[in-house]
């Protein structure tokens, strides 16, 4: 036998044995973030490089964008205006998208939004959509731009929150699948534990939604807002590329007790045709699986 001309092996072995060796789950290997960033840095004139994931490239103008106070800013001065920002280095299909949003007043005569925006080409984009009305009531929905149309992924739904200048919440969503592609999303108040279930959720066809793209962030204010300049906030990003292609993956968790500063908004109007121009917010979006377009006065950011 081996081990009897070799006394020393059955001593490794046994040594062996009891070594732990490292098993790293697929699950959370996938779950690994691809982009981040906690804004902990300064830059005037857009947000500079983060913490993960590559550089933000501007959509429109950087100078409404900065870096600073620990958040990534966009300031819009005009009514019926947008600006997005994108980290063009991930690529992807299937991603979970979470990122803290505030504003530093609400909109008034108007509606303001926010948006996690996921397989972004040129005019093709995935938003998950916060909108927030003049008396900081929040709404949620899921819209799919294809050639700068906009068109609803499920409807819009109200949530019980509410926002204040200068606070913040939370926005968690997920884009999965070819076709039909899966999204959902969700939003709770920065510094409360995240709510399990998902308000929003919808699906659609499509040979156009089976595509990567990139990742990012856009902001809108409607038509009728008055109270202009006015501020977003954006924190504690993250993309998270999914290994899970037919089926959204997440699980729950406490968020950190760090607050947003920035704060408010007012409706934009659907689908801002991705640079085309803004829709009118006050329409709600076509429903895509009826295969109709939205009417062409309703985009959203700019």
């Amino acid at each position: 036998m081996e081990s009897m001309r070799n006394p020393v092996l059955p001593v490794l072995l046994a040594m062996l044995s009891l070594v732990a060796l490292p098993f790293v789950s697929p699950v959370a290997a996938a779950l690994a973030p691809s982009g981040a960033d906690t804004f902990s840095r300064a830059v005037v004139a857009g947000w500079g490089e983060a913490d993960a994931g590559g550089p933000w490239s501007a959509v429109g103008d950087r100078d409404a964008l900065r870096v600073g106070v620990g958040r990534g800013l966009v300031t819009l001065v005009t009514a019926g205006s947008g600006r997005g920002v994108r980290q063009d280095a991930i690529q992807a299909q299937d991603v979970e998208l979470v990122g803290y949003v505030s504003m530093d007043q609400l909109p008034v005569d108007g509606n303001a939004f926010a948006y996690l925006v996921g397989r972004w080409q040129d005019a093709d984009e995935i938003r998950l959509k916060v909108r927030i009305d003049p008396a900081g009531a929040i709404f949620l929905e899921a819209t799919n731009i294809i050639d700068g149309e906009e068109t609803e992924i499920g409807a819009e739904v109200p949530v019980p929150l509410l926002m204040t200048p200068g606070s913040a919440i939370a926005v968690r969503g997920q884009i999965v699948g070819a076709d039909p592609v899966s999204v959902r999303m969700r939003a709770w108040p920065v510094g409360t534990t995240e709510p399990s279930d998902w308000p929003v959720q919808g699906a659609a066809k499509g040979s156009r939604l089976v595509r990567t793209g990139s990742v990012g962030v856009r902001t809108y204010l409607g038509s009728s807002v008055t109270n202009v300049p006015l501020t977003f906030a954006f924190d504690d990003w993250s993309a998270t590329v999914l290994d899970a292609p037919t089926t959204p993956v997440g699980t729950p968790s406490p968020t950190p007790g760090r607050r947003g500063r920035a704060g408010a908004h007012n409706r934009p109007r659907l689908g801002d045709r991705a640079g085309r121009g803004p829709v009118d917010p006050r329409r709600p979006a076509r429903r895509l699986l009826r295969g109709r377009t939205p009417r062409p006065d309703r985009g959203d950011p700019g």
